[in-house]
Parts: C-alpha cells; structure tokens; sequence
C-alpha cells in the first residue's frame, strides 16, 4: 500500500512541471520551434520549414512563452497544440497536453499580428479537463489522419496561417495550412476549431 501511494506520488509531481505545461525545456529568443529545411533542399519538404517561415512562426510561439515540441523525449506526454497567426489578427494558440492521467488546456494570445511583429502576452489562461474532452479531441485528430498528412498546403498572400502540431510517444510532425477556413480543408478546420470548443466547454 505505501509502495503504490509512493508511486502515484511521483506521477503527480512528474506532471506538475508548471502551471501551463508538463515540460522542463527552456526556449530562447531565436530558436527554431520546427526542423529546418537546408538550402540544399528545394520546394516544400515534408515535416520540415524554410528560415524565413520557421523564423515567422517560432518569433510568435516564444513571444507567447510556448514550450518547443519537436525535440521532446518524454513517453508519458501526447500534446498537441494549435496556432493561428492572421496577417491583420492577434495571434493564439491553444495546447492540450496529457501527462499520465491529467489532461490540461492552455489558451494564450498577444496583441501582435501574425504576418509581423509579435506582441506581448495578453491572454493565458489554462483549465484541467476530463478524459472525454481529450478523447473527443484525438478522434478528430485521427479522423484527419494527422499523422500521414502532408505538411505543406497551398499558399498564398494575406489570409491566416493554421498550424496543427502534435507529440506522441517519441514522434512529432505538424501541419501548416493558409486560410483553410476560405479554401477549403473542411475537416481540418474543424478539428482545429475544436479546441477552442474543449476550452470554452461548448462541445456539441
């Protein structure tokens, strides 16, 4: 009995990193928060971002104090984490992570734009879910085949960019997509419009 409560102790407090995220890694200014693309590689290529792009999207997730996934080593977390940066809108970002048993939901936002600087944090907020909200979430995921899509979509000028990015025992791979909510892409906005749903709890 003491042997199991000594266990279930050191669970909790393997999942109680802080009160916004389950990992220890630090980021700095300037790190690239997606594999980078070399400049021997031409076009798109998959699971990986040119620098001008990497530099865009990872300016935006340091200023929103986000912790780097791509580089995790850690079996008992599955995280996925969802950002938008609208040309002319404050950018967001919404991360359920599941360490163990607990399951919890961070939102956060700056008074940035997402096609140009950064901003500061004005927005970050985060609630512990149930095991039904988390479920709910990874049948959508799945129903979208996150993990055999393509990174890349079409592109084009303005608009807003949605990034879909995902941890899971070792493994990590993210999609990027350009205002799918006008072109397109119907399943995948509405698995990314689903953790704001978990969030504010208006789950149909």
């Amino acid at each position: 009995m003491k042997k199991l409560i000594i266990i279930s102790f050191l669970l909790l407090v393997s999942c109680q990193v802080s009160n916004h995220t389950f990992i220890e890694e630090k980021t700095h200014k300037g790190d690239y928060y997606f594999p980078i693309k070399t400049e021997l590689e031409r076009g798109d290529i998959n699971a990986k971002l040119d620098t001008h792009q990497n530099t865009w999207y990872s300016k935006h997730l340091f200023s929103m104090g986000e912790p780097m996934l791509k580089d995790l080593n850690k079996n008992n977390i599955e995280i996925y984490r969802y950002t938008n940066l609208g040309t002319w809108s404050n950018p967001y970002v919404y991360r359920i992570e599941k360490c163990d048993s607990i399951v919890r939901i961070t939102k956060k936002r700056t008074n940035g734009y997402g096609g140009y600087e950064s901003g500061s944090l004005v927005d970050n907020e985060t609630k512990v879910i149930n095991y039904e909200k988390w479920k709910s979430l990874i049948n959508k995921i799945d129903s979208i085949s996150f993990w055999e899509l393509e990174t890349h979509g079409e592109r084009g000028l303005d608009g807003a960019e949605w990034v879909l990015e995902g941890y899971k025992e070792g493994k990590y791979h993210f999609i990027t997509r350009w205002s799918p909510d006008s072109y397109g892409d119907k399943k995948f906005v509405e698995t990314c419009q689903y953790f704001e749903k978990i969030f504010k709890n208006k789950l149909e």
